[in-house]
């Protein structure tokens, strides 16, 4: 697995994927939903809180899978429905990816939120 922050790799469409959360999945899904980014924030919150739903965990997993093919310079060779399938044959497998999209950040906070570290080291 990558260490770096917001992106992970998992099996899913029968392959080894790279997924990458931050600004330009943000961007990939907001665009896919035709949504603002305050809005994408509060669907972001209700994912922190238990409350989502199977689009939004469809078109969040897409935006990801889309950001990390783009990141390692490689081909997006699906859609978000093709996401869908896949969740469908593999429905553990979003509760990792969505796992890795909260993981260490705090409950208001957002994949594009920036740590004390992180800013320190800017």
């Amino acid at each position: 697995m990558n260490t770096k922050r917001g992106i992970s790799e998992h099996e899913i469409g029968g392959r080894l994927r790279p997924l990458k959360f931050g600004t330009n999945q943000a961007d990939i899904f907001c665009r896919l939903r035709k949504i603002e980014l305050a809005e994408y924030l509060e669907l972001y919150k209700g994912l922190k809180a238990g409350k989502v739903d199977i689009a939004f965990t469809r078109d969040t997993v897409y935006s990801a899978l889309a950001e990390g093919a783009r990141w390692a310079k490689q081909e997006v060779d699906f859609d978000h429905y093709d996401v869908g399938d896949w969740l469908d044959e593999n429905p553990a497998v979003a509760a990792a990816i969505l796992n890795t999209a909260t993981e260490g950040s705090g409950p208001n906070e957002s994949p594009l939120t920036v740590t004390a570290e992180e800013k320190e080291s800017a």
